[in-house]
């Protein structure tokens, strides 16, 4: 018996294999660029409104902010040069920021010291004009589009490297920025956002590499709005880098997860805890001796199972794997940490040896059911995407086929994983040449349930889905066309 949600049928020229599983899910790389010099940052958004995401990256050796235009399959144009004057482009991200319906692009340069904005044309490919938000801003490190005050248009806060306390610029709806500053004890490297206390207002996350603390800043509503620094945790010997504020454990309140040194941890908010000194949250430690020193944190379902699991990307500062005056023969440095729905985590490599590595993200790169990871290697100046895809094949129950035909071209691979199916089952039908196929369901008594095609096709790939919500239970599927019959018994899991 099969435990799916998802099923594939093809009719490729490949042998069908008994179930087997290994890992719960396989990476495959896929370079975007390999010669993307000094690459810092990646972000993914729909540059071109056509219903996939493409990918934006940072250069610091090109000085350069760019973009690569995704099929909807996962295969990206050549690169797209967004500035090329960009001078030290550190992040890059998106979002629609003068409210017209185009994503727009925001960027940070650590040398010019520069935060910009591009203005989307709503073109096909669209063109990027660029408008100056802040100059002035040295040695600038992280950005980030978000509404802080509630009014529906998505402000820009940033930090810089050179003690500076963050700032955010208030944008009145039409890409025009005012300056506020974020008064703070220490010197604010890396942050995230959230509504950590439950008020309806977006709250920030910091961590000081000055004085070693992470403290949050509470947005206390009023138009424009104040943020008030709150000391969360000091952290000994070691700098605290990135943070991200996610609900992990989906009680309805905002945790947040912490790298610092090699160690991984998060923080449960306690709501159910009322104290005058502020919030209260319990440290619980993932990972107390990662291989290297987190990077990035981006927090999502990997394996979607309605479960938070994390992303982190990690580095040393060579390329020959040492670190700390010894040697390795390879580098953990993109992993995530898969969540069983208790909060206990467990580590899975998705890339070795990819050095330098600078930011990680995930989204649907290929638009299956599952998002794909986006990294950038600053050492070895690339962006690549890692397809995210289940490792299970499986072997029907039964098949007859023509004669004629025992050439292995019509053969059916179902690949599946055990995950939540609510009700739905997709069959993926990919067909070498026109044929009558007539696709059914049935009960585990025998029982038709649907049928879901009945008809001749033309040569090509059709996604064909239930029309009603199953209860769980066993299922059969029947597979039927002149050159081919088959049977399939699956599980469906709700």
């Amino acid at each position: 018996m099969i435990p799916v949600n998802k099923l594939a049928i093809c009719i490729p020229v490949v042998p069908v294999l008994l179930l087997a599983q290994s890992l719960p899910m396989r990476w495959s790389p896929r370079d975007i660029d390999v010669n993307f010099e000094l690459a810092r940052s990646v972000y993914a958004a729909d540059l071109d409104n056509d219903g996939d995401n493409d990918v934006l990256g940072a250069s610091y050796g090109l000085d350069e902010i760019a973009w690569w235009e995704n099929d909807g399959n996962g295969h990206f144009s050549t690169k797209q040069s967004i500035s090329n004057t960009f001078y030290g482009a550190q992040c890059v991200r998106a979002a629609d920021l003068d409210g017209d319906g185009d994503i727009d692009v925001l960027g940070i340069a650590f040398s010019a010291g520069t935060i910009a904005w591009w203005q989307n044309d709503g073109g096909s490919p669209p063109n990027f004009n660029q408008y100056l938000i802040a100059d002035g801003f040295s040695g600038g490190i992280y950005v980030e589009a978000i509404d802080l005050d509630n009014d529906n248009d998505i402000d820009v806060i940033a930090t810089g490297a050179n003690d500076q306390s963050p700032i955010w610029w208030e944008n009145n709806g039409s890409g025009n920025f005012t300056e506020h500053a974020i008064q703070q004890s220490g010197g604010m490297l890396h942050f995230s956002v959230g509504d950590l206390n439950g008020d309806g207002d977006i709250d920030i996350v910091a961590t000081s590499w000055t004085i070693r603390v992470v403290s949050w800043f509470e947005n206390d509503g009023a138009c424009p709005p104040n943020f008030i620094e709150h000391f969360l945790s000091t952290v000994e010997g070691v700098d605290p880098y990135p943070n991200y504020v996610t609900d992990l454990d989906s009680d309805g309140d905002a945790d947040i997860v912490l790298g610092y040194g090699q160690k991984l941890v998060w923080m449960e908010r306690r709501s159910d805890i009322i104290s005058q000194d502020g919030l209260i949250f319990d440290l619980h430690t993932i990972c107390y001796q990662m291989q290297l020193a987190a990077t990035s944190i981006y927090v999502t379902d990997l394996d979607d199972n309605q479960n938070k699991d994390i992303l982190v990307t990690a580095a040393s500062c060579y390329k020959d794997g040492r670190d700390n005056g010894g040697s390795r023969s390879h580098e953990k440095n993109i992993t995530w940490w898969k969540n069983d729905g208790d909060e206990h985590f467990t580590e899975y490599v998705i890339a070795l040896d990819y050095w330098g590595v600078g930011s990680g993200y995930a989204t649907h790169i290929d638009n299956d059911c599952y998002e794909d990871v986006l990294a950038v290697s600053n050492i070895l100046g690339r962006i690549t995407w890692w397809k995210n895809s289940p490792i299970v094949v499986y072997k029907p129950i039964h098949r007859s086929s023509a004669e004629e035909e025992s050439d292995n071209t019509h053969n059916v691979v179902l690949t599946s994983a055990p995950i939540n199916s609510r009700g739905k089952v997709n069959f993926s039908l990919t067909l070498n040449k026109a044929t009558y196929v007539d696709l059914s369901m049935y009960d585990a008594l025998g029982k038709k349930v649907e049928t879901l095609v009945s008809q001749t096709f033309t040569p090509g790939t059709y996604h064909i889905s239930n029309n009603e919500n199953l209860p769980a239970g066993i299922y059969f599927y029947s597979f039927q066309s002149p050159l081919m019959n088959e049977v399939g018994k699956f599980v469906l899991i709700q």
